[in-house]
């Protein structure tokens, strides 16, 4: 059986809260791997608000050779925290 993998991917700072409270569900369900990518944008607030080390993986954003780009890397899916304004109204994650 391979690995049950989810991608979390932020970009932008606004996103970011929601990336950190998606990997820290993750870490509850230890037969997911979790996959972090993260923009240039998101980056700059990482020091203030996450310890990369949050997720099994961290993937560079500008590695075109990644694991993620490769047809064959199989996922169970991604959640994209890119956009914050999507998530109001959703109670559990409105800020």
């Amino acid at each position: 059986m391979s690995a049950r993998r989810l991608v979390v991917a932020t970009s932008g700072a606004s996103g970011l809260p929601y990336g950190v409270a998606a990997l820290r569900a993750l870490r509850e369900h230890p037969d997911i791997e979790s996959h972090l990518i993260i923009s240039p944008g998101a980056r700059t607030a990482v020091p203030h608000e996450l310890d990369l080390s949050i997720a099994d993986v961290v993937h560079s954003d500008s590695n075109l050779a990644s694991a993620l780009a490769s047809g064959s890397f199989r996922t169970i899916g991604m959640i994209d925290t890119g956009d914050a304004k999507r998530w109001r109204g959703v109670p559990e994650l409105d800020a």
